[in-house]
């Protein structure tokens, strides 16, 4: 009987030159500061030695104190402290078996790693380190480390090649080379037979199974606010939502990018891991789902601690990790938590690099460029919450809420992604529908300041929906927003592309899938497709063709406008949808006089984002119309990039107006600024008093309006002229009470030339020192006052367009209308808009804000005007 000594060490694939994609699941974790590691490399998991006595050396990762053990004395470990360099050597074997030892490091908190140690003894003997072999299509080669003090030699199917050395006495990793498996869900199957070559060992057999897998699928969402209270809340709306997704097949992961929860509290998460638990939730299995921080998740004290441990049950009851590196089916998949409950660095640079500091983007870079290395000529999938600037909907100026945010985005990581053309970046944090062509992005310059050259792609959101502000009449949440989530599905296809499907994951609806977005192969940019008109200021390298969104809405031959009411000051009516290739996002419904000038207009939202319930006709109500006075109605509609379709209209006449009570009083004050001679004589009342500002926000009476800078300007009309008031210019008006004024109406007629600039229209304190203004138009063109429970109105006054404001104060409730119609209705009282004894100023803030404004009329009256009288003041004429 032949003397047999062969080892299998079942289970020590050598990482390090085996595809990873031929693991179940490989994923790299940043641990958080609180968490404690220790991990060797793969390829150290096992040490073969000779026979002789030697010795070799590994490295420890760790951030904690650590010890080595052996469980025999001819095994002798040792550690540097300092470097965490563990040295491994063995005595002489003498003895003609291979003897084996366990090497233990360890520290505390149970963290260990255990290095398999096998040395050979004098008699022959042949050891390889895996009984079998199991590898999918993305491997391209395999390794088999072979130790022997014998000649031996290597047999193998005709699909494999090699090794890559010849077979030789001694310890060596050798690689085989494997032929493509083009059809999905097939495999090869045979065995490599290491025999030695005077016989004096048996045949080693290993098993060698090749499997195409096929490609990865997967979903990805956001924005599931576990906590959040809207429509249904997420205990109605995720279940619903993830057997809606997984009703379309099975999937080998999920992605939820951020804004797990609503303000990062343990009672949060614990609503969370529930029905991320519960199998009822799916109608198909997901292989594996994967979380990450966004910005509502970081609101809470020790949000990370909290996070993790909240997770834990996800995560075979281990601390979840921040950041996450994985290949699934050949594919990388990185994400990134944000550190910061910030939203956009759009005007605080620190915001980006709180919510990524420089670790993160060392370890982002890191893991890219680890990527780019083991999965070249694929995708790199990158997920964070909010979205990189220039990239997706939401992310580009003017995208964000219109007021105190121009973006929603993060500019920090585009310099690091920008260099890697195959990455797909998703990113929610905005929950604007991505049934919005705007949601996907690719930039058209490599070396562009915007640092855009990858695509990026904007997840919608699980828990309610939202539109860019001042996009319609509604603001950012029409009607039904709360009954919206929806999903991204993703398929990598054989020919190396990846399709992407959006699905509204409420209704179960896929939205226009006859037309798929498709990020096309080869992933170097050159195949970019989804640019648009955003970039046509941008230098176009690659002469990439910009989308437009054409052809615009059109409305089908006979659509037309139903009249429903009409009264002295209103018209309700009723319109069509019109249709559009991708979607219409809007109609603007406008009201022209007889000679076609505009008088009123509305932005009306299309809610395409209900999808198989979007509503097939659409109802408006104008106020502030003029009475017996004819009007064209015209409807237009609008799609994504403010393409127009033809108008349809109708002719009304309002109703006349005959009740003497809803007729305009006369007012106490009124100056119309037409005599050149003299700019601020009244008509009705005492002449204002023109005025400037000192550097420290005082007030300085002057002579004569010239003394203020203060010109004559062209107003609305030739008979109607106007004033300029420059910045640091102001007026006072004298309205003769002896206790100060706590109802009453103001009404301007004015004008912006310019866009981003506060204007101050009130200003109750006369000294105008230390307390700001009392009302605005701030610097994104909306009317009001963000102080003292009043706030913003929702229109966007336009520049070098006349507009009429009244402004009523009743007891200490301010209200604000806009060409007759309401703007902004307060719902408190506050003194701060009491007009003080005998006068008050118009023009003038405290800190400056109070840029150029020209004004055509301005009236005051000492009581408040009723709603009918201001809808008769109508516009501007």
């Amino acid at each position: 009987m032949k003397n047999i000594n062969i080892l299998s060490l079942v289970a020590l694939f050598i990482l390090s030159s085996l595809s990873l994609s031929a693991q179940t699941k490989f994923v790299t974790s940043v641990a958080s500061s609180e968490a404690t590691t220790l991990t060797i490399n793969d390829e150290d998991a096992t040490k073969n030695f000779f026979s002789s006595a030697s010795s070799q050396k590994l490295k420890v990762t760790s951030n904690l104190e650590l010890f080595v053990k052996s469980d025999v004395k001819w095994c002798k470990p040792t550690i540097k402290a300092d470097t965490k360099e563990v040295t491994i050597s063995v005595d002489a074997n003498t003895s003609k078996s291979t003897r084996y030892a366990d090497v233990t490091i360890y520290g505390k908190d149970n963290k260990s790693a255990i290095v398999k140690v096998v040395q050979l003894g004098t008699e022959p003997a042949i050891l390889v380190n895996q009984t079998s072999v199991y590898v999918d299509n993305y491997a391209k080669t395999f390794t088999i480390g072979i130790s022997s003090n014998i000649e031996f030699t290597v047999e193998k199917p005709t699909w494999i090649t090699g090794p890559d050395k010849t077979p030789a006495i001694g310890f060596n990793d050798y690689v085989f080379t494997l032929t493509e498996i083009k059809d999905p869900y097939t495999q090869n199957k045979g065995n490599i037979v290491i025999k030695a070559k005077n016989g004096e060992v048996d045949p080693i057999t290993i098993p060698v199974v090749q499997e195409h897998v096929g490609y990865p699928r997967f979903a990805v969402i956001s924005d599931v606010h576990f906590g959040n209270s809207k429509g249904e809340g997420p205990l109605v709306k995720i279940p619903k939502a993830l057997k809606n997704i997984t009703s379309h097949g099975k999937l080998d992961a999920l992605f939820i990018v951020g804004d797990l929860t609503e303000s990062g509290t343990a009672a949060q998460y614990a609503q969370l891991v529930p029905v991320m638990q519960n199998k009822a939730n799916y109608t198909n299995p997901i292989d594996t789902i994967f979380y990450m921080l966004g910005n509502h998740d970081n609101y809470s004290n020790g949000a990370h601690t909290i996070y993790q441990e909240g997770l834990k049950p996800l995560n075979g009851g281990k601390l979840y990790p921040l950041d996450q590196y994985v290949v699934i089916k050949g594919y990388p998949f990185i994400m990134i938590s944000q550190r910061s409950s910030s939203n956009t660095d759009a005007t605080n640079a620190s915001n980006g690099t709180g919510s990524y500091p420089q670790a993160v983007q060392d370890t982002i870079s890191s893991w890219m460029a680890r990527a780019a290395k083991e999965c070249p000529g694929k995708p790199i999938f990158f997920f964070t919450h909010v979205p990189l600037k220039f990239t997706c909907y939401s992310s580009w100026p003017n995208e964000g809420d219109g007021t105190s945010w121009p973006t929603w985005s993060m500019k920090t990581l585009n310099p690091i992604l920008n260099k890697y053309p195959q990455t797909i970046a998703f990113g929610g944090h905005s929950h604007y529908p991505i049934g919005d062509p705007r949601s996907i992005h690719q930039g058209v310059n490599p070396n562009s300041s915007r640092e855009n050259f990858f695509t990026g792609i904007n997840t919608g959101s699980s828990t309610y929906s939202e539109v860019h502000r001042p996009s319609v009449e509604e603001g950012i949440h029409p009607k039904y927003y709360d009954y919206v989530t929806e999903a991204l599905m993703l398929q990598i296809l054989a020919n190396g592309d990846v399709e992407i499907r959006r699905l509204d994951s409420y209704r179960n609806v896929e939205m226009l899938p006859e037309k798929p977005w498709i990020v096309k192969a080869p992933h170097d940019g050159s195949m970019f497709q989804y640019a648009d008109k955003r970039d046509a200021d941008d230098t176009n390298k690659g002469n990439y063709t910009l989308r437009t969104g054409l052809p615009a809405p059109e409305f089908k031959t006979g659509d037309a406008i139903t009249i429903d009411e009409v009264t002295m000051s209103t018209v309700k009516l009723t319109f069509p949808q019109a249709t559009d290739d991708e979607c219409v996002f809007r109609y603007k419904v406008a009201v022209k006089d007889e000679k076609g000038v505009e008088k009123k207009s509305t932005f009306q939202f299309s809610y395409f984002y209900l999808t198989k319930e979007m509503p097939e006709t659409l109802t408006v109500t104008l106020s502030g119309l003029k009475a017996k006075t004819k009007y064209t109605i015209e409807v237009t509609a609008y799609d994504s990039y403010d393409n127009i379709s033809k108008a349809i209209t109708k002719e009304i006449t309002t109703e006349d107006d005959t009740d003497p009570a809803n007729q305009p009083p006369a007012a106490k004050g009124l100056w119309l600024f037409d005599d050149t001679s003299n700019l601020l004589k009244a008509t009705t009342g005492a002449a204002l008093v023109p005025g400037t500002e000192t550097t420290s926000g005082g007030v300085t009476v002057v002579a004569s309006a010239a003394d203020a800078n203060i010109v004559t300007t062209a107003g609305p009309t030739a008979s109607n002229k106007a004033v300029l008031v420059p910045k640091a210019a102001l007026l006072k008006m004298v309205h003769g009470s002896s206790t100060g004024v706590g109802s009453y109406t103001l009404m301007y007629d004015v004008k912006i030339t310019t866009a981003s600039k506060y204007r101050c229209l009130l200003q109750t304190t006369l000294t105008n020192k230390s307390v700001d203004g009392d009302l605005f138009i701030n610097e994104s063109n909306y009317v009001g006052l963000s102080a003292s429970g009043f706030g913003y109105g929702s229109t966007k006054l336009q520049v070098d367009t006349w507009y009429r404001i009244v402004f009523t104060v009743n007891n200490g409730v301010p209200s604000v209308y806009l060409d007759g119609s309401i703007e902004k209705a307060g719902t408190g009282a506050n003194d701060r808009w009491k007009l003080p004894i005998n006068e008050v100023l118009f023009f003038a803030d405290n800190n400056g804000e109070d840029n150029d404004i020209e004004v055509a009329e301005i009236r005051y009256w000492d009581s408040v005007l009723t709603v009918n009288q201001i809808a008769n003041l109508g516009s501007v004429e």
